[in-house]
């Protein structure tokens, strides 16, 4: 097929000597992920014995990959709880991290601002989009709590305030 593709391009042979394809064009009604076995056997011409939903973990890797998470990097996993609420966040920078041991180390509550996003699994936090101000640089009328945050429209542009204290910290 290549082969062709390149003789019709290079002028040596004509559309018409091509040989035909059949096609069939899903409807957006039918590109429905638990209608899509139903659309599939339609198309063929078979007899649905069995279907289920389709699992897919597709949306999720769209949404780390247009937030810059790489599947191949290693991730820290923090438990942080606020007045309200304990929530975990991912990060992958060392620095950050270190600067968090600090604060878990003394024992301390802070002043952390994250950026966040949701999708079907829940509330998630943009990896690195954190910052962790002085208690001076925090616009105090931001801050915000977790279960707050939970039931707002969210936009992964803003940035949340939350005064936190540690309770876990693993790695993926």
């Amino acid at each position: 097929m290549e082969e062709e593709e390149n003789e019709v391009l290079r002028g040596i042979k004509e559309l018409q000597e091509c040989p035909l394809l059949d096609t069939y064009h899903y409807t957006n009604q039918e590109l429905n992920m638990d209608l899509l076995c139903n659309s599939y056997a339609k198309k063929n011409k078979t007899k649905l014995v069995y279907g289920s939903s389709i699992k897919t973990n597709l949306e999720q890797m769209i949404i780390k990959t247009l937030h810059k998470e790489k599947p191949d990097k290693l991730y820290y996993k923090i438990l942080l709880k606020d007045n309200s609420k304990a929530f975990w966040i991912r990060l992958s920078d060392k620095t950050i991290l270190n600067q968090i041991l600090e604060f878990k180390n003394k024992k301390e509550n802070f002043y952390i601002g994250l950026s966040f996003y949701k999708d079907i699994n829940g509330i998630h936090n943009i990896v690195d989009k954190i910052l962790l101000p002085e208690s001076k640089e925090v616009p105090k009328l931001f801050l915000i709590n977790f279960k707050e945050l939970e039931q707002r429209k969210i936009n992964p542009d803003d940035i949340y305030f939350f005064w936190v204290n540690i309770l876990d910290i693993r790695y993926e």
